[in-house]
């Protein structure tokens, strides 16, 4: 609201602009119900932060996924090829996604030094 504020104020020219509010950002349901077609906007910006003067260079949400994986028990003498482990299953999951792009690794790096 501050930008707007201040286009108004200031009298700054600008093309035709429109401003949305969504709830839910942090879980990725805000969205949900937002008709895209009627805001008739050919690009879109959110602009979030909690400290004057900061810029916001990463999204986050906390949307979530739910597996349930089923190991396969056999007994160790005749399991080549043919147990599996649950758990090694999820921690494959796990490492398909983008490692450095989750926010804890991401907080790690800006907060350190190399």
């Amino acid at each position: 609201m501050t930008m707007a504020e201040a286009l108004i104020k200031e009298n700054i020219p600008h093309g035709p602009i429109s401003i949305a509010f969504t709830p839910d950002e942090e879980v990725g349901g805000g969205t949900d119900h937002f008709n895209v077609e009627k805001f008739a906007a050919q690009f879109a910006y959110t602009l979030d932060g909690d400290t004057e003067g900061e810029i916001q260079y990463e999204n986050f949400n906390a949307c979530k996924a739910d597996f349930e994986i089923t190991g396969f028990a056999v007994h160790p003498g005749s399991s080549k090829d043919t147990m599996i482990n649950a758990c090694l299953v999820a921690a494959e999951i796990n490492n398909m996604l983008p490692g450095l792009e989750t926010r804890v690794k991401r907080r790690i790096m800006k907060d350190s030094t190399i």
